[in-house]
């Protein structure tokens, strides 16, 4: 599999090994080596078509939902080794996907076809900013991170906005901590006092 788009190209055995072996070590993926593609599981298939793709050293890589059949663990391991193909080879990726919990948050730019339609957005944070600050149903697809993000601070602009849980995190505590001597300050009329309460559970 890794071999035939090199041998259509005819290049010569020596330079083909040489080659097979570079992606192999780069995906991870010399322990497969000698397996049968039919026993390969459904995410492991998909890490060995881009790797076959890759050998041919293109520029840009289009992806029609990579991880449209994958469990969570893969899925993750997936866009791990298409972010690293962005990040450390310069390769171009333009990915359709459904998935936007886990796509957005690698994405630097984002395309958005509706009734026949195409919006460039230049951040999916502005992508994802629009989306809620319309209402738009579709937000609902939105990750998680920015859907909490965006209800607890609605005037948060659209840079600042959030896509992962580690970044919702960090930025809702920031928040919580320069709001919190505002709200010490304010006079709040009691509405409970309890004294001398306790409580067991009842042993059985």
């Amino acid at each position: 599999e890794l071999a035939f788009s090199l041998e259509n190209i005819g290049m010569e055995a020596g330079a083909m090994r040489l080659r097979i072996a570079e992606i192999a070590n780069f995906f991870g993926i010399e322990d497969w080596f000698w397996e049968k593609t039919y026993t390969l599981s459904g995410g492991q298939k998909q890490i060995l078509n881009v790797a076959s793709a890759l050998l041919l050293r293109p520029d840009l890589l289009i992806l029609d939902e990579p991880d449209g059949s994958l469990d969570p663990v893969m899925r993750s391991e997936l866009f791990a080794i298409l972010n690293r193909l962005n990040q450390e080879l310069g390769i171009t990726i333009l990915l359709c996907s459904h998935n936007w919990s886990i796509a957005l948050p690698f994405a630097t730019e984002v395309l958005y076809l509706e009734n026949k339609k195409i919006d460039k957005f230049t951040s999916p944070q502005n992508f994802a900013h629009y989306l809620l600050s319309v209402n738009h149903p579709l937000s609902f697809a939105l990750p998680s991170a920015s859907q909490v993000h965006y209800q607890q601070n609605p005037s948060v602009s659209s840079e600042d906005l959030a896509l992962t849980l580690a970044d919702a995190q960090t930025k809702l505590k920031s928040s919580v901590l320069e709001n919190k001597n505002a709200v010490a300050t304010q006079d709040f009329p009691k509405l409970l006092e309890i004294q001398d309460l306790s409580f067991r559970y009842q042993q059985t």
